[in-house]
C-alpha cells in the first residue's frame, strides 16, 4: 500500500517519506533523524534513515546497514 501511494512524486513533500519519493534523500534523512532523536527503535524512521543515508552514502557501509539495520539500534543514527 505504501508503494502505491508514492508510484507518484509528491509535488509538494511534507513528510520524510514524501521527501525520499520525490528524491530530496537529505531532506528525508533529516526528518527520519528527529523521529529517531525521540524514538531509537521506530522501525519506520529506522528504515527510511537507512535507505536515505544509503542513497546519500553508497558503498559498503551502506551495504552494512542495509544487510543488519539491528545493529543501528545500539548508538541513535545521526544526520
Amino acid at each position: 500500500m505504501r508503494t502505491q501511494a508514492f508510484a507518484t512524486r509528491p509535488a509538494v513533500p511534507r513528510t520524510a517519506d514524501e521527501h525520499l519519493a520525490a528524491g530530496d534523500a537529505t531532506a528525508a534523512l533529516t526528518r527520519y533523524a528527529h523521529v529517531l532523536a525521540d524514538a531509537p527503535a521506530e522501525p519506520h524512521a529506522l528504515s527510511g534513515w537507512i535507505v536515505a543515508r544509503t542513497i546519500l552514502e553508497p558503498g559498503r557501509a551502506a551495504r552494512r546497514m542495509l544487510a543488519r539495520p539491528e545493529e543501528l539500534l545500539e548508538p541513535s543514527p545521526r544526520v
